[in-house]
């Protein structure tokens, strides 16, 4: 959802956005983007009932998604996306849409490996290497999402659980490639005690 929230943010004004979404379909991708511009949940542009019941739940929604219809928001939900499948149709894109300002692809994880290398941490620093390129090439920040290794986390301290770029499945490779790593932390899911907000934590940015 947080990539979902930088597209939002990225054509609030001009410009555009793609996002290859190979665990979410185009229709929950649209949800979750009204949900965040709407401040509502999910659950209450599910439910009718649960919307009419929600203080103001008729007009946020009509105006979030007043908000978001005339955005270039474009969406590709393929699942078995290779590497060289994602940086064709993001060529082909740029090239269609120039105003595009943003390319996701959610997740890494959930790309096809192909026969790129039988090594899996080598094929994942192959899909890295093409999409560095990619956002050379064509001048146009790519944002990857990737999971963290919650077993490596899960077994420091519970007030030493913020992510660390080491924590990426893969990490040596994207740490390497990456320009800027963000992370997201909920100190609440391990300690009840703490708030519950979620953290945006900048574990690299190499430029800055």
């Amino acid at each position: 959802e947080a990539v979902i929230d930088v597209i939002r943010g990225t054509t609030a004004k001009d410009g555009g956005a793609l996002i290859f979404s190979l665990e979410m379909s185009n229709s929950q991708v649209v949800e979750r983007a009204i949900s965040g511009q709407s401040q509502l949940p999910v659950s209450a542009l599910r439910n009718p009932k649960v919307l009419e019941e929600t203080p103001n739940g008729w007009p946020r929604m009509e105006r979030g998604l007043g908000e978001l219809v005339n955005r270039e928001i474009y969406m590709e939900d393929q699942t078995g996306l290779t590497i060289h499948d994602i940086v064709i149709r993001a060529k082909r894109h740029k090239r269609d849409f120039p105003d595009c300002k943003l390319i996701a692809v959610d997740h890494i994880g959930l790309m096809n490996l192909g026969k790129i290398q039988t090594r899996h941490d080598l094929a994942v620093g192959e899909i890295t290497k093409e999409l560095k390129n990619l956002a050379k090439e064509i001048e146009t920040p790519v944002v990857v999402l990737s999971q963290l290794t919650g077993k490596q986390i899960m077994q420091r301290p519970v007030l030493e659980r913020e992510p660390r770029a080491q924590d990426i499945k893969d990490s040596s490779r994207i740490e390497e490639d990456a320009d800027l790593i963000i992370m997201l932390h909920r100190q609440y899911t391990h300690d009840d005690k703490a708030p519950n907000i979620a953290e945006w934590i900048l574990a690299k940015a190499r430029h800055a």
